[in-house]
């Protein structure tokens, strides 16, 4: 091979030798053999879809784990309920409200003073109507699953109250941080004043929650007309007889009162939770776990791994005992068993006169998968009812009444629906009741489907801290955007004109990523403490 090699060389028609030998080194320019840079791209495309499989199949883990993990017996409806809620507040803080620097110092600004026209868009940012149908709902439904256990109201006040005012003092506590530090730097008072009036300014809602909800026993059968009525009578003195303005405050208890005792009326008409991931048609070895597990609280952020331990993992036991008998083909033990505990339920039931329970337990009702349990009809009837209703009477308040568009506060208006709520408010509210109340049969047969599910789960483990801290999101992002050294289009200049809104929504994921760093630093705070003894549930669903 040298001598062939010299020989080469050595001839008149071969190339020098350089050539020849950086010939026989460099690849050639073939399908087979490319290039050093192609190997490389290529190298790092496979390396990339290796990557992008891997991240898929955690994803895919996690829905699966996160479906598991919910208890058969959780309403997945009632969630997406929260979720949308939610998602309403964040999006309508994050859009209507704007901090705008003028002369070295921030004040708040809104698009719907300089842009009335956008005011429907408020309609479907406020969503505080349907936060409170769905408390309502759960704080009734809790109730009487706590006087069934035997646990007093005072012992069942003071756990509500721990999980909602939890994640509240590392708010208070941090923002007492962040005041004084930015005026012993130099800050001026009215722009501290700006900032802590923007994050506090939404705990509003958690007073008058914890104030509703000690008063659930004495409004869970109030009629929501006369909640409505007293608002009415309260806005005819105001705006009707010249009354003084203070009077207008009364309507802050009565008209959120309204999609409350909704919410609870609406529980009494569902005596059984839904299960949304079998029919009732199928067989009665599941409805004693269903059973065990109607009732059980849900909070805004509250553990879904709490609800698992107390009434799927009851459920396995109870088909653990009646299970080894169906194997071994003795069904006459096993009705034994179930009808055993059929009327152990139903006794626990009669003892608090709560008839309609009793069907429940018994598996009675008409219910076709969509969980209303004897009450599907009032549910689209009422459904209907107060979207129509409230709709033609939102419309009427606001044509012919003097009552704003916008359903949400607009700094410098005369009159705002929110602040405090008008009769205009209270009758939105009901149509927004009577939307959800229709959309609740659709909605628990999409999230059905494990990854549509995982989401609406994700945002109802975290959503005391998305309330808390979304406002703190959006003033860091506005902090960090003074760095640049100018005003940013729609991040600190006036909202005037459409361009500041597509200008506002290229902001939001920045405003999204903030939130997300907060939800990381803050959500152990919304964790419910462990307790001693207490089971854990694993990934697979099973306590341990």
């Amino acid at each position: 091979m040298t001598r062939d090699l010299a020989r080469r060389i050595q001839t008149p028609d071969s190339p020098p030798r350089r050539s020849v030998i950086r010939n026989l080194v460099r690849p050639t320019h073939t399908p087979d053999f490319p290039l050093r840079r192609s190997v490389v791209r290529d190298l790092a495309r496979r390396v990339g879809t290796a990557e992008f499989s891997s991240r898929t199949a955690a994803v895919r883990d996690l829905v699966r784990r996160i479906d598991a993990a919910t208890p058969e017996g959780r309403d997945r409806g009632v969630d997406a309920l929260r979720a949308v809620g939610i998602l309403g507040v964040v999006l309508g803080h994050w859009l209507v409200t704007a901090l705008v620097t003028d002369s070295g110092t921030l004040r708040v600004g809104s698009p719907l003073r300089n842009m009335p026209e956008f005011a429907p868009a408020s309609w479907l940012l406020q969503t505080m109507a349907i936060f409170f149908l769905v408390g309502g709902h759960v704080a009734a439904t809790s109730r009487a699953s706590a006087r069934t256990r035997g646990l007093t109201y005072r012992a069942w006040l003071a756990a509500r109250m721990a999980r909602l005012f939890r994640p509240v003092a590392a708010v208070l506590a941090v923002w007492t941080v962040v005041a004084c530090a930015m005026l012993a730097a130099g800050a001026g008072p009215q722009t501290v004043y700006v900032l802590v009036k923007a994050v506090l300014s939404p705990l509003w809602f958690l007073l008058v929650f914890a104030a509703l909800t000690t008063a659930t026993p004495l409004v869970a059968r109030l009629n929501p007309l006369w909640p409505l009525a007293v608002v009415a009578l309260v806005d005819l003195v105001r705006y009707g007889l010249d009354g003084p303005a203070w009077i207008g405050w009364v309507n802050v208890a009565a008209g959120w009162l309204v999609p409350y005792c909704l919410g609870a009326t609406w529980s009494r008409h569902q005596p059984r939770e839904h299960n949304p991931r079998q029919p009732r048609s199928q067989g009665n070895e599941h409805k004693t776990g269903r059973t065990r597990s109607q009732g059980h609280e849900t909070e805004p952020g509250q553990s879904r791994q709490v609800e698992h331990d107390t009434g799927s993992a009851q459920s396995r036991r109870d088909n653990q005992e009646t299970g080894p008998a169906r194997s071994r083909g003795d069904n006459r033990e096993a009705r034994s068993v179930q009808s055993g505990l059929d009327a152990y339920e139903t006794r626990s039931v009669r003892s608090r006169g709560d008839e309609r329970q009793i069907a429940a337990v018994r598996g009675r009702g008409d219910d076709d998968g969509t969980g209303w349990s004897g009450g599907r009809m009032w549910g689209h009837r009422a459904g209907w009812v107060l979207l129509l209703g409230g709709s033609a009477a939102t419309a009427a308040l606001v044509l012919w009444a003097g009552y704003p568009a916008s359903m949400v506060g607009v700094p410098g208006a005369p009159i705002s629906n929110q602040s405090p709520p008008t009769l205009a408010a209270a009758t939105f509210g009901l149509a927004q009741c009577g939307a959800a109340l229709l959309l609740l049969g659709p909605l628990r047969r999409v999230l059905r489907r494990p990854a549509v599910w995982a989401p609406v789960a994700l945002a109802n483990l975290s959503a005391m801290t998305i309330f808390l801290w979304h406002q703190t999101a959006m003033i860091a992002v506005t902090a960090l955007g003074l760095l640049a050294g100018e005003p940013l289009p729609g991040l600190h200049t006036v909202p005037d004109d459409p361009g500041w809104l597509l200008a506002r929504l290229a902001w939001l994921p920045a405003f999204a990523t903030a939130l997300l760093a907060c939800r990381a630093a803050f959500h152990t705070f919304e964790k419910p403490p462990r307790t001693p003894g207490h089971p854990v549930p694993s990934p697979q669903g099973r306590s341990t």
